[in-house]
Order: C-alpha cells, then sequence, then structure tokens
C-alpha cells in the first residue's frame, strides 16, 4: 500500500485523461474499527468491479492528521485509539492500493463540501465512485452529508455508494467513541467486540520498579505517553513480537 502525505506525493496520472481514477473513502478512521471495515472493504470491492471491462480503479482511503477535533478544540484532551502509524497498519491489512494523509488545519477546514469533494476527490485523485458511511460530515462546519456528496456525484458524473450495515446486532452504530468508553471502564471484551480485533497500545518499554520480577512475573513497562488509549490500571497480558535481525529471524 503506497502512502502519500499531501497532494505533491500523489502521482498526476492518477486523475489525468486516460488515468485509472480511483474508488475513495474518507474519515479519520480512529481505531479502524467494524463500521470503518464495512466502507473500507466495499471501497475495495467496488475498485474490482469496475475493473471489469476496462482499467481497475485504485482503491484509495482519505484521512487527516491531526484529528480534526483537536485542531477545533486544542483545550480538550482526546486520547487517540490509535496513532497514525498504526492506523496506516490497519488500513494496509484491509488490502487498499493507497492512502493519501492529508495535513488538517483551520484553512483546510473552511472548505465547502463543493469544493472539497471537486479539489481533493476528483480533480486530486480522479474519483470514478466514492464510499461513505450514512453518517458522513465533511466540508466547512460538517455542512456536508451524504445527501450532499450524492447531488455533486449527480452533478459531476461519479458514483456515490452509501453504507448503511455499520451498525451492532442490537442497533448502536461501531463507533470510536464507543472504543473509548469500552477502554475507560476497562471493558476489553466489548472494545474487542467493536474493534473486530484486540485494542493494540505502541509504546517505549522503561524500567519499573520491578514488583513483577520480585514475585516471579517479570514485565514490560511501556511509557504511557507513547500510547494510545490506556486502560484502568490493571495486569494484562500481550504478546511480544519482536523485530528481525540481520539474519532477518525474529518471533
Amino acid at each position: 500500500m503506497e502512502v502519500w502525505y499531501g497532494a505533491e506525493q500523489v502521482p498526476a496520472s492518477l486523475s489525468a485523461p486516460g488515468g485509472v481514477g480511483a474508488v475513495v473513502t474518507m474519515g479519520i478512521f480512529d481505531g479502524v474499527h467494524r463500521g470503518h471495515q464495512a466502507v473500507l472493504g466495499r471501497v475495495v470491492e467496488l475498485a474490482g468491479e469496475l475493473a471489469r471491462g476496462g482499467k481497475r480503479p485504485l482503491a484509495v482511503a482519505v484521512t487527516f492528521d491531526p484529528h480534526p477535533r483537536s485542531v477545533h478544540r486544542p483545550e480538550v484532551d482526546l486520547p487517540l485509539i490509535t496513532s497514525l502509524t498504526d492506523r496506516l497498519a490497519s488500513l494496509n491489512d484491509l488490502g487498499l492500493d493507497a492512502v493519501l494523509v492529508i495535513t488538517y488545519t483551520l484553512d483546510f477546514a473552511a472548505q465547502s463540501p463543493q469544493d472539497f469533494v471537486r479539489t481533493w476527490l476528483e480533480g486530486l485523485l480522479g474519483a470514478r465512485a466514492v464510499v461513505v458511511g450514512d453518517d458522513v460530515r465533511f466540508g466547512c462546519r460538517n455542512s456536508g452529508d451524504a445527501a450532499t456528496l450524492e447531488e455533486i456525484g449527480r452533478a459531476d458524473g461519479f458514483a456515490v455508494e452509501i453504507v448503511s450495515k455499520i451498525r451492532s446486532e442490537e442497533g448502536r452504530r461501531w463507533s470510536s467513541t464507543w472504543i473509548r468508553q469500552c477502554l475507560k471502564d476497562g471493558n476489553m471484551g466489548q472494545a474487542r467486540q467493536v474493534l473486530g480485533r484486540p485494542h493494540r497500545l505502541r509504546g517505549v518499554v522503561v524500567r519499573g520498579l520491578r514488583r513483577g520480577r520480585e514475585l516471579g512475573f517479570p514485565t514490560a513497562n511501556l511509557e504511557a505517553a507513547t500510547a494510545g488509549v490506556v486502560p484502568p490500571d490493571g495486569v494484562y497480558a500481550g504478546w511480544l513480537v519482536r523485530g528481525g535481525g540481520a539474519d532477518g529471524g525474529g518471533q
């Protein structure tokens, strides 16, 4: 999977006449949870369908960094479920061809929904189709929604698909907010269900008080400042993945 950090890294041939174009989705994708997975899976699937009898468009996700809420409300602490590094790793696992990472600023946020779609999705990525969840919001003050996108698609000639199956069997919408609450409550099982995988932390191992060693159970302490959403105090079991050395080995 390619990662494009900004418009200047997107191949000009993508949106050029005769270019393959793209099937595009957009979002923050914090956690890359089951709702996100439903939309992203459809992006990959539709790219394959559009290849029949012609060139296959790229399956592309547009995401934003930093998190928009931290830009609009910097005084509010919003712990991220996944860092950008882990977010990109999860997106790669879903079979996307590329991810465009847009630096989110107040100037960027001032674009109208129409300008955003026509500049970034159509003009830059050559969107042949756009796939989003039914709760999508975009553009200045989040004034664009699914109906807005469908209207632009009809006017400009690209397909729009709205994915509505982004809820649990009980009817609750899969969301990053739900996951954060689960992690805050220490409900790791529920968090796993919403994420579709175990919650992961990334951090630097630091020296602790060696209490576990004294009890015969040595532990690894992660520096919280480098981690994502940290669950409540407790003892957690996990897996250590050791990177390969010069011989290419690892476990």
